[in-house]
């Protein structure tokens, strides 16, 4: 896996009274098995007892773009 790759697939949590706010950084194209990845780590964290409240993709390209899942 590349540095790029790899960098691609970090995603930060926000955690304030058991609810939790998934972001996750991509830079390139938009790709839908992106929608999927995000919705796991969603399905994961709520397996913990979290709440999860909002995703976002937060694509780093040329421009910035968020997309809420």
């Amino acid at each position: 896996q590349s540095r790029s790759s790899a960098a691609s697939d970090v995603y930060k949590r926000q955690i304030l009274n058991n609810e939790a706010v998934v972001i996750d950084y991509k830079t390139g194209l938009k790709k839908s098995k992106y929608k999927e990845q995000i919705y796991d780590y969603k399905l994961a964290l709520e397996a913990t007892g979290l709440k999860v409240n909002k995703l976002l993709l937060v694509y780093i390209n040329d421009s910035l773009s968020i997309e809420e899942v």
